[in-house]
């Protein structure tokens, strides 16, 4: 096979553990604004005591913000050099035509609409060619990754809703709604980062497993 994975497994889980950690800050910032808007639209926050809160939220707001934009594109490049050359080696092991390529594997998560179908395509031909021996393509995989890839979509989908919430700000109940959004849509997107760990480790060692037999059908031939 052309790469070894095992090192930058490492690295993968690695930068998803900071992105989940990310996402925990984010959620309990989120419950911090739900708090905050509760709070006003009740009275019980209210004139300098409001004012101070709110400069206050607004300060944490850009520093989580930036932290989690941060952590998800250094998530994403890592784990897409990931998923690249997990796709190599899949295509290496079973030179399919009919296989989605190692670049498309990775830019399908990035086109909108199609990213709701193609990656998990792509993962699941990943996964059967990287099984001794190969499977379909198209074969059954094991059912976390449809956890997986239900919690990313659902995630996603939410905070996009919480994020044009935000952009339109349509008064404090609609922001209170999309902070609520946000809460619900972290522990979801938590489940979704534990499960690609999982499904990293699991293809990083069918292929190491595979090279190893590799190696050692050449040393009998030798």
């Amino acid at each position: 096979m052309t790469y070894d994975l095992n090192r930058l497994i490492k690295w993968c889980v690695g930068v998803t553990g900071i992105f989940i950690l990310s996402e925990v800050i984010y959620g309990i910032h989120s419950g911090m604004l739900y708090q905050f808007f509760s709070q006003v639209e009740d009275g019980t926050l209210s004139g300098a005591d409001q004012d101070f809160r709110a400069v206050e939220i607004d300060f944490w707001g850009v520093i989580v913000g930036v932290g989690s934009t941060v952590a998800v594109l250094v998530a994403f490049i890592v784990n897409g050099i990931w998923v690249y050359r997990a796709s190599v080696n899949a295509k290496d092991l079973d030179p399919d035509p009919n296989r989605i390529s190692p670049a498309m594997a990775v830019i399908w998560y990035a086109v909108p609409f199609a990213n709701l179908v193609m990656p998990f395509k792509s993962m699941k031909q990943t996964y059967n060619s990287s099984l001794h021996p190969s499977a379909d393509l198209n074969s059954k995989v094991p059912g976390y990754f449809g956890w997986w890839w239900a919690a990313w979509v659902i995630s996603t989908t939410l905070v996009n809703v919480s994020t044009q919430i935000f952009i339109r700000d349509d008064g404090l109940e609609a922001l209170q709604m999309a902070s609520l959004i946000d809460m619900i849509a972290t522990p979801i997107s938590i489940m979704a980062a534990v499960l690609f760990i999982k499904i990293m480790k699991t293809v990083t060692e069918l292929q190491a497993n595979n090279a190893g037999n590799a190696n050692a059908m050449a040393e009998v031939f030798e």
